[in-house]
Formats: C-alpha cells, sequence, structure tokens
C-alpha cells in the first residue's frame, strides 16, 4: 500500500469511527524479521546458552551474533517429521536456516553448541510464543523425512525456549 493511501485509508477510519493500523507490508510476510528475546526452558538450553535472541536473521547466544540464512520454510510433511525430534505433539510453524556457528564459540558453563561448525538450525515453532530449535552440523542439508532427524548422529542437540514476557 502506498503511505499516501494508507493515510487517506486511516483518515477516512477515522472519520468513519473506525481505528485502523497500517503494517508494512515485510512485517507482515516475516513476522520473525525482528530480533526477539527467548528465555530456556530445556535443561540443554539452561545449561548450555541461556537466553537467546532469535529471527530470521540472527541468532545471538551467549552474547555474540551469528548470521542465518533462510533455506526453507518447512513443509506440513517435514514439520509432522520434526515433531518426534523435539518430543512435541503440535507444530505451529518451521524453518530451515543456514548458520555458521564455530564448533568452539563459548557457551555456557564451558560448554560448546556442536564440537564441529553447526552448519544449520532448525526452528520449529509449537505456539507464537515457544521455539525449539535444532543444532545440526554437516555440508548437506538435514533430511527431513520422516525418521531421518530422530537417527541422524548430525543433530548435535534440542533447545526449547519460550518468548520472553515484558
Amino acid at each position: 500500500m502506498k503511505p499516501i493511501a494508507a493515510v487517506h485509508l486511516a483518515l477516512a477510519g477515522l472519520f468513519l469511527g473506525v481505528i485502523t493500523l497500517d503494517v508494512p507490508a515485510r512485517a507482515q510476510q516475516n513476522p520473525f524479521a525482528v530480533p526477539t528475546p527467548y528465555t530456556p526452558q530445556s535443561n540443554t538450553a539452561l545449561s548450555v546458552t541461556g537466553t537467546i535472541r532469535f529471527s530470521s536473521k540472527s541468532i545471538s547466544i551467549h552474547g555474540k551474533s551469528y548470521p542465518l540464512t533462510l533455506s526453507h520454510a518447512l513443509t506440513a510433511d517435514e514439520l509432522a517429521a520434526a515433531k518426534p525430534l523435539f518430543s512435541i505433539d503440535t507444530a505451529t510453524s518451521g524453518f530451515l536456516y543456514k548458520a555458521s556457528i564455530p564448533g568452539n564459540a563459548p557457551m555456557l558453563n564451558g560448554n560448546t553448541l556442536c564440537g564441529a561448525t553447526c552448519t544449520w538450525v532448525l526452528a520449529v515453532y509449537t505456539a507464537p510464543d515457544q521455539l525449539n530449535l535444532a543444532f545440526i552440523t554437516g555440508t548437506a542439508a538435514p533430511g527431513l523425512a520422516p525418521g531421518a532427524l530422530m537417527h541422524s548422529s548430525n543433530v548435535t542437540g534440542t533447545y526449547w525456549y519460550a518468548k520472553e514476557r515484558h
């Protein structure tokens, strides 16, 4: 929507007693574009990463930001195949990201995230404020067919977070 048209619509809405909100198209296309803080909920998240900031462009762990590049949004079949990995019953959406998180990147309590370079991050949302992450090594994209993730030696850990409340 052009800015002038949005202003005219908003003024018309106010005149008619209707309040309108003009949301930029970019925000509508990607609700995960803004880095959002998530607090750890699982034991692995508590002991390895602590609170993270996650967006569709980057992940910040233990004070260091790492870029992410979207590989693709998960299909319904891929999302169903990812649920056993996280031991979850429902999943609302999921994404596979290309990453480059060094294996020796320091995390909490002297831990490391992957041991080798983490090259993939699988993000699955179980609700708008619940985020599950799997960190994966390997040069090729991970197999997302049923059972493939559960039996992959490239999955180095799964982590569960909740969106911080302010």
